[in-house]
This record gives C-alpha cells, structure tokens and sequence, in this order.
C-alpha cells in the first residue's frame, strides 16, 4: 500500500535536513513539488518516457545518492552506478584470461517493475540504525521512509510508483534494491566457482570449465523470488570464444568493442562531426558536439593504447579546435 504523508511533523522535516544535510526549507520544496504533481518533466527518448526531475527535486535526489545510497553497502556484483566501475570492468571479468562460456539474462522492465514496496523496504533495511541514531520514534521512522520513498520514485496515474528513467538515484537504489538478489546468486555461484556480474538489468554468468545446464531455471527462480521477472528472449549462452558482454568481444588482439558497437561508434562520430562543421547550426551545440568527439577520443585512447591495440580507421578522430567544452568522464576501469 502506497501512503503519502498529507503533513510532515517538525521531528520529520529535521530529520530528513540532518539526514541530507540540506536546509529545511529544500526538503520541505522538493516535497512539495512531488505532492503537487510537478516534480518531474517528461520527455521521449525514442519509445521511453523519461522522467527528469525538476531543479529542487533533482538536487534534493542528489544529496540522497550521496548521503544514503553511496554510504550504504553495494553488492560486489554491481557494476553500474558504483564509482569506481563501470561496464568495461565487468565485461573484462568474463572476456579476460582464457576464455570462460557466458550467458546473459536480462530483467524485465527493470525501473519499471522496481515498486514502491521494493524501495521502501530497501530504504527501511538501509537506514535502521541512522534512524535510531536520530531518535525518532516508529511513527516518524515510518513517515520519514516513506517520504524517501516518494522522494526517488514517480507517480503513474496514481495506481503505482516506480523508479524513474532519467533521475540520479535511479541506478543507485536498484542497486540496494537488488542487494538481496544479488547475494543469493552470489552464493549460488560460489562453490562452482562462476562469475556473476551486473550492470542495471544486465547479468552475466561466466565459468571457464562450463556453466551449469540448469543456471537459467535457477536465476528465474531467484529474480521471481525477488518480485521480478526476466525476459526469456534475450537471454543468450555463448561458449569460449564467442561471448559478447556489454558490446564487447574477445579477439586475438584483447578485448575490443564489437562489429555493432563499432559501427554505432562511428556513426556518432561522423554525426558529431558534421555539425562541428555545420555553420548554420548555435554554436553552444557545435560546442557540446566538440565536447563529445572529446569525450570519445578519450575513450578509445584509454581502450585500444592500453592493450596496445590499433585503432579502426573507422574511429580516427579529428578533433576541430575551438573545442571549449570539457570531455565527460569516462566510464572506464581496467584494474
């Protein structure tokens, strides 16, 4: 059952400022903003709706990812949303020595089907002894979970909430909400020694002596277990040598982006490009196209020269200059 406090008690508001460490007055806007139905703008980004949160909303989720959600404990087997790691890594567990079998399941609509009840009892889990710490009694230990809650998911047309697409939190808290999920395989996995990683709603078992036949029945069991689903046509078991994970295949050479990625790679670098050079385009985004050649050149600098790999002619870079934008951080760890 969803409850959404009508009044937040003083004990309450203080709390959630000492908990955040944000003035009063910003909790009391972003839950305002939430209650009044105005806490996000919703976009398309293809077929998704995405959900980005409005400035207070978005600062307040902020001070949550900081303060609660990267203080808590993290699964070893997560890979997105943990500074630190990142897809790369991951995928080198399972392509790196001498070669393993791998398979891949994803779980189903993954922010989607991550429900209220899901994140209020991970929440609850998470903040039992800053809760005591605080002194509230169960009543506002209650309200304060709640309001979290409400704080990191979206209403869908008051029947649901959900984690939503587009906010800082979001990879986060499936992450703690995984928790569970994630140490149950972890100690199935253990005694035949497999590797278990997950990136979002990516999990990918690998074994170099061969994957059990009944691993798929087994991780079904586990996510249903968990109120989850997975999606039976994407998953994929690929022996030695063959395996794909995360858009990354082992070649002879090392471990390198495969024939799709690369051709999505350039792609975007022959898009970007021309509208570095498109004068009828504002310059603050021929600026943000500079800033992702940037960005990508970095990238696959750091992927293909730290293997001492050649890079394809396709993905050659030439950097225009004038180029005032920074590069994103690259999501990349090798070590």
């Amino acid at each position: 059952m969803i409850v959404t406090p009508s009044i937040l008690s003083t004990e309450c508001e203080l709390a959630l400022s000492d908990l955040l460490q944000v003035p009063v007055d910003h909790v009391i806007a972003a839950w305002n903003a939430i209650c009044g139905g105005g806490g996000y703008d919703w976009h398309l980004l293809g077929d998704r709706e995405v959900a980005v949160p409005v400035p207070v909303l978005s600062d307040l989720q902020r001070q949550i990812l900081e303060r609660i959600l990267r203080t808590g404990p993290v699964s070893p087997a997560a890979y997105a949303g943990v500074p630190g790691r990142s897809y790369v890594a991951a995928a080198w567990r399972h392509l790196g020595g001498s070669g393993a079998e791998t398979a891949v399941l994803d779980i189903a609509d993954a922010f989607p089907a991550t429900t209220y009840g899901h994140v209020r009892a991970a929440l609850f889990r998470r903040l039992k002894s800053e809760l005591w710490v605080l002194g509230l009694d169960p009543a506002d230990s209650k309200v304060l979970v709640q309001v979290l809650s409400h704080l990191v998911t979206v209403d869908k047309g008051g029947r649901s909430r959900q984690l939503p697409l587009g906010s800082p939190t979001s990879v986060a808290m499936f992450n703690l909400v995984l928790l569970p999920l994630d140490g149950e395989l972890a100690r199935w996995c253990k005694p035949g020694k497999i590797t278990y990683t997950r990136y979002v709603d990516d999990m990918v078992f690998s074994q170099a002596d061969g994957l059990p036949v009944g691993l798929e029945t087994t991780v079904h069991r586990a996510v249903v277990r968990h109120g989850f689903r997975l999606n039976p046509a994407k998953t994929v078991r690929r022996p030695a040598g063959q395996g794909t994970v995360h858009g990354l295949v082992r070649v002879a050479a090392g471990i390198v982006p495969s024939e799709r990625a690369r051709e999505r790679f350039a792609s975007n670098i022959r898009w970007h490009s021309d509208r570095t050079a498109d004068t009828t385009i504002p310059a603050p985004q021929r600026q943000r196209s500079r800033g992702f050649l940037k960005g990508m050149d970095t990238y696959l600098q750091q992927f293909y020269e730290r293997q001492e790999i050649s890079r394809p002619g396709s993905l050659e870079i030439q950097i225009p200059e004038g180029a005032a934008v920074p590069p994103p951080a690259v999501d990349l760890l090798w070590d």
